[in-house]
This record gives C-alpha cells, structure tokens and sequence, in this order.
C-alpha cells in the first residue's frame, strides 16, 4: 500500500507542475484540488507504516487501512478515466501532450466533471486524516529513528518467577520429584567430582525455563543449600561473563577482573567447602560446563547440585548428567489456562468459545495440528493448515461460539482477528458446512484454498467474510461456481477442472484463470479492469468475453487459436474482443512459451502480430501441443487426455517457479500490462 501511495503521489506532483502551466487548469480551480490531494496521500504515506503494523493486533486500525485501499481505487479510477478519454479523442505526443490526464483537463466540460471527483476524493481523504488522527500514528522516520536506536534483543533468563506462567498440576509434579532428586542424599561421586548433574530437556518453548525457575525459587531448595546460582549461557555465551556473574552470585569479589586467570580462583574461594545449586539455563553447547565452569565449582561442598537445561540430548549427555527429564506438553486444560492467563491476561468469552471449537473439531477429525490452530483463533491474524489429508468434511460446529457449555448459544463471530487463511493439501476434504447465520472471519482479507475436492465455497463465506479482498482457488477438484464475494478485488482460478460460472463479484477488478477448461460463464463484474486467461489446449475464445467490458485481456494459447485470432476483423475471435482496450495474446512451443504474439489497441488503433502466412501451422501447431502431449496417438480422445494431464504437470512445475519468485501482492504474471 505505501508503495501504491507513493508512485501516486510521485504522478501528481509531476502533474502539478505541468497544470500549473496550463490556464484551463488553473481557471477550473483543478490545479487547486490536485495540490491538495497531494499533500493528503504525502501526509498518509508517512503515516502508512505504523498503521500496517498496528492493523495486525487492531481491528480499528484495520477497518482505516481498508478504507484507505477503497480511495485509492477510487483515485485508480480517476486516472483510467482519463486515459479512456484521451484514448477516444487521440492523444498522442505529437499533440504535445503525453499525460492523459492533463490532456482531458484541457476540455472545458471533462475538466470540471475531474475536478469534482478529486473534490470529492479529497473530502474522502480529508475523513480518513481526522480518524487516523484518534489512532495516534508514528510518523515513518521517527518509527526508523526509534527502531535504530533500539537496543538488540536479549536472548538472558533470570531465576524471577512469573507466578501466571505456572498452571497446571504437571510442573508442580514435575518440581516436586526434581526438588527431591536434588535434596536427597546420594551417591555423586563421579570420577573424582561430587557434584550431581541434572538435564531438563525439551522442544522450544516448552517450559524447561519455567519449571527451572520453579526449582530454584522452591522453599526446600531455600532450606538445604547455602547459595544458589543462576547462570543463563545461551547460544552465544562469554566465558569471562560467566564467571563474573558466578562470583558476583556467591558474594564473592571479582575485583574488577574480567579474565580468567582471576575470576576462577575467586570463584573457588566463594564457594569452597558450601552447598550449592547452580542453574545453567538455555545451554546450547556443552563447551560452557566441560571448559569452563566444571573445574572451579568442583570446589563446592557435598551435595552440591548442578541443573541444565537443554533442547539437545546430545548436550546433557556431553555434560555427563546423571539424570534427563524430559518436559512433556501441556494437557488441554493446562493450555487453555494458560492461554487466559498469557495471552489474553482475562477470562474473555470468546476464550471459551475457542475452547469448545476445539474441543468440537477433536470430536469430528481429531487433528492435532487443526485443534492447535483453533486454539489460537483469536489472537492470531494468520492460519496455515498444510496437508490434513484425514479431514473429509467440515461442520458448522468449527465456527459456532460456545459458552458456558451449551453449544447452541452463539456470542461472537469466531475467528474475529483472522486476516489471513491458507488451507493447503486437504486432499479428501469435499464438505464445508457453514450457512449465513453462522458468523465468522469478519475481518479476513487474504484466503488460499488449495488442492482439496470441495464442491462449492460455503455460503457463509461469502456472506460473512466482507472484508475478503483476495482469492486464490487452486486445484480444487469439484468446484463448479464461484459466486456472491461482494468486496473481492483480485481473483485468482488455477487448474479447477469442473468450474463453469464467475458470478456476482461487484468489486472484481483483476481476475486470473488457468487451465480451467470448462469455464463458460463470467457475468456479475462490472468494475473489472484486467483477466488473464491461460489453457494451451483452447481451440476457441470464451463466449462471455463478448459481454464483459474490461480494460486489458491477456490470453495465453494454442497456436491454432493465435492464428485465428491473428486474422482480426477478418477472423471469427474479433467480434469477442473488438471492445476490449488492449489485447495481448501468446503462443509458444516447449522452448519458448510466448514465441507468437498478437497485439492490439483500440484507441489509438494499432494491430501487431510476428503470425504470418508463410509459417507452417500444421508444424507450429505440432510443436504447441506438445507443451501439453509429449506425443500424438491417432485416437483423438486419449490423446487429449494424455494432453491435459501433461499439461496440469506443466502448470504445476510453471506455478511453483512463479510462487517462488513472486510477492503475494504481485501475482500477475505480466506486470507492465495489469494495472492497479
């Protein structure tokens, strides 16, 4: 979006300047409301990345950069405008005028009706400041200012306890039978070194820390040793560090010294002949212990304990532990306490309610991965589910809201922070069930669904889901129609075999179809503006490209069909795209996919093609069909199936080349063509 603001900023102020020039201008007062509308989208642009940033944890803040995006639209359109009518009447450079919209406002009649849409955009503009002001946004400098002088990140733990991050009857088992093992007397003579090594290991985040600060915070722990010592090592440990703060933790005197030669000896000193418990949190190399910390706290007195924690088994067996314990996962209950107490710091209904989504999806699939995702529903602006092949059909209860137990009584949309979802690889999913009374995703703007066999796109979703901008629909095995996304904007149709219709999109400005072979139906988007269209095997155009009034068409096909395209007025395709702005058609072979081209601009007229007659079509056909056959049969069908499968392959291997080197906010495949 900022990037959009400030190349539309960037063209009005080179506009300004040539307005300025021109009398008409300055007389219909155009020149005026373009000054002003640049200052406005420079003010906004300044302010833009901070409310990106807010967005994902503010609703409100999301609700004002949606808006935002709807007047940049509404300025997109201004421009197209524009250049339609300098198109009409012939704008050229030799009329010494290469800017569209500078060469309309030199109609009288045509200036003024500009000049009251960028009125009215700036009285729009004008709204979007004053709330945007309430939200109290950093300006982009002083964020960068700030960021700059921001001090790294720090990776230390500390032995204080936050007394909420302890739930659950699992960690006080688990410190009750460490602070035994630790407290009792046993044998710990080993290899000359009576010190007793215990390893806490686990995943990432799983709780080794907090049940360490348990152990050393515990009262017996208190009672039965002299000194306690709490070292946190990390990944990029200083020795010298290590022993300063040992000394410093046992009350001894490093005098200043921060080389080892000194600090071991005091260290020996401090804590020679006493009983103590040294805690060595996050080691990620057994090198801090073995080389540095064994030989002065070897000093100790007996029963002295050492505890590691780890995520590596290799780690506590390196430090010759006596004892692993493993962490073990939250239960369900513990979970949810926690995410109360942590995440939401209040017993928020809607925590409730993604408990018992939960706990409903366990009961219909028992995926792990998808009660996981459920449980951060309303947190998280983000879900992926990727390959959940067990999950067949998807019920209304994954949406429902609960409280209090019963399963009927509905109090807030569920998945009310979601703002983007991508559900991938659900290979055998067929039914989702969600019906308009069932509220959800209410500020969900970006959804992939991609290889599953679904039969049609829940109704809900459509009816719900209003601030839906983005849709990308790939390889979706059944799926006959797309219908009633009211504020969809980009539409994305890969390799679907079974759809037929495009309806009722109102908003709909770019669409893209590939290899979707039984598409007939496009009607309901009134405010496209640009379609892809790309099948190597289509014999003909579509029909409702006829009916369909749009700014760009880019068709990528068989040569057959470039070929008769190529013949113009005098073929049987002009008819379908005679109306159409800019028409850009390709063909190719396996070596070059866009070998062939066919041109052409409605206004100026223009009409380019490299097509002639002396090429062979019957040997250029040959070669097109084998980017989808890798050989010809006589029977005409099952060569027509080897056809298609070869070219889905193709797709796929083309799809994946283009996804990794492509943004997900620039996914046309031809830029220079498709406009905002």
């Amino acid at each position: 979006m900022a990037i959009v603001l400030d190349a539309f900023a960037a063209y009005l102020r080179d506009l300004l300047i040539q307005v300025t020039k021109d009398k008409v201008g300055l007389l219909l007062g155009v020149s005026d409301e373009i000054s002003k509308l640049d200052e406005k989208l420079q003010f906004l642009k300044d302010y833009l990345g901070d409310a990106e940033k807010k967005r994902i944890t503010d609703r409100h803040v999301e609700g004002w950069v949606r808006k935002l995006k709807g007047i940049m639209y509404e300025a997109t359109d201004i421009l197209e405008i524009c250049q339609l009518k300098a198109m009409e009447q012939g704008a050229s450079v030799d009329l010494g005028c290469c800017n569209p919209l500078l060469f309309c406002l030199r109609n009288p009649l045509f200036a003024h009706d500009i000049a009251s849409r960028i009125k009215k955009l700036n009285q729009s503009l004008d709204n979007i400041c004053k709330t945007g002001a309430d939200f109290k946004f950093m300006k982009l400098e002083t964020y960068q200012d700030q960021k700059t002088a921001s001090p790294p990140i720090s990776r230390t733990t500390s032995p204080v306890l936050e007394l909420s991050g302890v739930v659950g009857d699992q960690i006080k088992e688990d410190t009750s039978e460490l602070v035994k093992m630790l407290t009792e007397n046993r044998e710990t003579i080993q290899a000359g070194n009576n010190v007793l090594l215990v390893a806490i290991m686990g995943v990432g985040g799983i709780g080794k820390t907090t049940l360490a600060r348990n152990i050393f915070n515990d009262k017996t722990i208190q009672e039965k040793f002299d000194m306690k010592i709490w070292l946190s090592v990390t990944q990029k440990f200083n020795e010298d560090d290590l022993l300063t703060t040992a000394i410093i933790a046992t009350g001894g005197d490093h005098r200043g010294s921060y080389n080892r030669s000194t600090s071991e000896p005091a260290l020996v000193n401090a804590i020679r002949g006493k009983k103590f418990l040294l805690v060595m949190d996050d080691m990620w190399s057994e090198r801090a212990w073995n080389d540095f910390l064994r030989a002065p706290f070897s000093h100790g007195g007996p029963g002295s304990r050492v505890v590691v924690t780890t995520r590596d088994e290799r780690i506590a067996k390196g430090v010759k532990a006596m004892y692993l314990h493993h962490v073990n996962k939250l239960t369900p209950d513990d979970a949810w306490s926690l995410l109360k107490q942590q995440a939401l710091r209040e017993d928020k209904p809607a925590v409730s309610a993604a408990r018992e989504n939960a706990a409903a999806i366990e009961k219909w699939e028992r995926s792990d991965r998808m009660a996981l995702m459920v449980m951060r529903q309303t947190i998280s602006p983000f879900i992926q589910i990727d390959r959940a092949p067990a999950i067949k059909h998807v019920g209304s209860e994954f949406l429902l809201c609960h409280h209090d137990g019963h399963p009927n009584s509905l109090i807030a949309a569920a998945f009310p922070s979601l703002q983007k979802l991508e559900l991938v690889g659900m290979v055998e999913w067929g039914d989702w069930d969600w019906d308009n009374q069932v509220q959800a995703m209410p500020c969900l703007e970006d959804f992939l669904l991609k290889c599953c066999k679904l039969r049609r796109l829940p109704p809900g979703l459509a009816f719900h889901a209003r601030a839906l901008w983005l849709l990308y629909v790939y390889e979706v095995q059944n799926l006959m129609f797309v219908e009633g996304f009211t504020s969809v904007v980009e539409l994305e149709l890969w390799d679907n075999p079974d759809l037929e219709r495009i309806s009722n999109l109102p908003k709909l400005r770019k669409l893209q179809i590939v290899f979707c072979p039984k598409m007939q139906v496009l009607e309901g988007v009134p405010e496209l503006r640009s379609l892809i269209l790309e099948d190597h095997l289509i014999q003909t155009l579509p029909r409702y490209l006829q009916d369909v009034n749009m700014k760009n068409f880019q068709v990528d096909c068989s040569f057959e069909l470039l070929s008769s395209i190529a013949l113009g007025d005098a073929g049987p395709e002009w008819n379908k795209i005679s109306h159409i702005l800019q028409v850009k058609a390709y063909a190719g072979d396996i070596h070059d996919r866009r070998r062939w081209h066919v041109s052409y601009t409605r206004y100026p007229y223009c009409f380019e093609t490299n097509v002639d007659g002396s090429s062979n079509p019957s040997a250029l056909l040959h070669q097109s069909q084998q980017m989808g056959s890798s050989m010809l049969t006589e029977e005409r069908e099952p060569n027509l199936q080897l056809s298609r499968r070869n070219a889905r392959m193709l797709l796929r291997l083309q799809k994946n080349r283009w996804w990794l080197g492509q943004s997900s906010y620039s996914r046309c495949s031809d830029q220079s063509f498709i406009g905002i």
